[in-house]
């Protein structure tokens, strides 16, 4: 089920937390001339609100520090607009080109009932973008939510700044890193797997919210992308820790992203631990 695994982990971000036996997703930051102590949290960016359940232990680290890092400034008005610049193939040929005339009729028919829309309203949309159309879908919930806006909320009660490690331009450069043939196949690949694909996304959703690392780690060996890895975690891990090192210095900062980017040897936190940084669970 590589495409469900891809997909989640490109949206959801669902990899490994880091190499250890205690059950965590929220980190404190210590040490290395700190003044006070930053937070690394790992989020999910879909979720139903019944699965969102926010410990008491995360709003005190919120609380505790004087802002908020998520990957993208999430807070700022014109990110949308700028995120639709990213949205459609420049080859006004669309995703069609890559499959044949059932496999396209297959994923329009899919989309149709899913959606609303068919293959010939969405077929100049880039493929992870009629993707993250069609994930929520496979969640038991009408309406999901996200740890993105749940924390922002909490921000601004607390008159937090929210801000962001990097521009949507950024990102969309790492998504655009797998071509738009190999995601048009994975598109074809979720559509027509729809049961299965459900049922691996519960399994991803139960680990992470029972904050299960060894069996986070365990999906991930068996699961893997050296493109997607390489693109979409390492290379960003590597360009986030020089900020997150910047950013702490300066004030304390609960900082928010992708659980996927946290753990392994090149993860966030064993990135932070090399610099000289105590890194410890907050176990809750």
């Amino acid at each position: 089920m590589k495409h469900i695994v891809l997909v989640a982990c490109l949206f959801l971000s669902l990899f490994t937390i880091a190499q250890s036996n205690q059950k965590s997703l929220l980190w404190k930051i210590e040490g290395k001339g700190l003044q006070q102590p930053s937070y690394l949290f790992g989020t999910i960016h879909l979720i139903c609100p019944s699965q969102l359940q926010i410990d008491s232990a995360i709003v005190q680290g919120l609380r505790s520090t004087k802002q908020l890092y998520l990957e993208l400034d999430m807070d700022d008005p014109g990110m949308m607009t700028e995120m639709q610049r990213y949205m459609m193939m420049k080859d006004t040929a669309g995703w069609k080109q890559y499959l044949t005339a059932q496999q396209y009729q297959i994923i329009s028919d899919s989309l149709k009932a899913k959606t609303g829309m068919n293959g010939a309203v969405l077929n100049r949309f880039k493929p992870f973008m009629v993707m993250s159309m069609v994930m929520p879908k496979l969640l038991p919930c009408a309406a999901p939510a996200s740890w993105e806006g749940t924390l922002m909320t909490y921000a601004k009660k607390n008159k937090q700044e929210v801000k962001g490690l990097e521009t949507v331009a950024r990102q969309m450069q790492a998504v655009d890193a797998m071509s738009d043939k190999e995601t048009a196949e994975q598109l074809y690949s979720l559509v027509t797997n729809l049961d299965s694909s459900s049922k691996a996304f519960t399994q991803l959703m139960n680990v992470y919210l029972n904050k299960d690392v060894e069996g986070m780690q365990a999906i991930t060996q068996q699961q893997s992308n050296s493109t997607f890895e390489k693109e979409l975690l390492v290379k960003r891990n590597e360009e986030w820790v020089p900020l997150i090192e910047n950013i702490a210095k300066e004030n304390a900062t609960f900082f928010a992203v992708g659980a996927a980017h946290l753990g392994g040897q090149k993860g966030v936190i064993a990135l932070l631990k090399a610099k000289g940084y105590k890194v410890t669970p907050v176990v809750y």
